[in-house]
């Protein structure tokens, strides 16, 4: 094969590389624009919303430390939004699973 060819070729499929690659670029950046807002207080929403369910459940904060194997007071912590400390995915996931929450319902203002 004419090595002309070969380079033809592979700049064809090149800049095929690119296209396709530019196009993911652009469709990444207007998902990233819906998130573009930045919650500072997110932290206080997600502690709110544990205990407004664990409330509506009517599961007390012993119960619910028990099951996802930490401290009463921890989990104090964790549902205090004032407190400084994170809480954890995985933990959140628990949480969601003893309360029989969706997870994604912790993050709504």
């Amino acid at each position: 094969m004419n090595k002309y060819i070969i380079k033809s070729a592979f700049r064809h499929e090149r800049s095929h590389i690119f296209k396709n690659i530019f196009s993911i670029i652009l469709l990444r950046s207007d998902i990233l624009e819906q998130y573009a807002e930045y919650n500072e207080n997110i932290k206080v929403i997600i502690c709110k919303n544990i205990k407004k369910y664990r409330n509506e459940k009517g599961i007390s904060l012993a119960d619910v430390a028990e099951k996802i194997d930490v401290s009463v007071d921890h989990l104090k912590r964790i549902e205090a939004p004032n407190d400084r400390n994170n809480i954890s995915l995985i933990t959140l996931y628990k949480i969601s699973i003893v309360l029989g929450v969706r997870i994604d319902k912790f993050f709504e203002a």
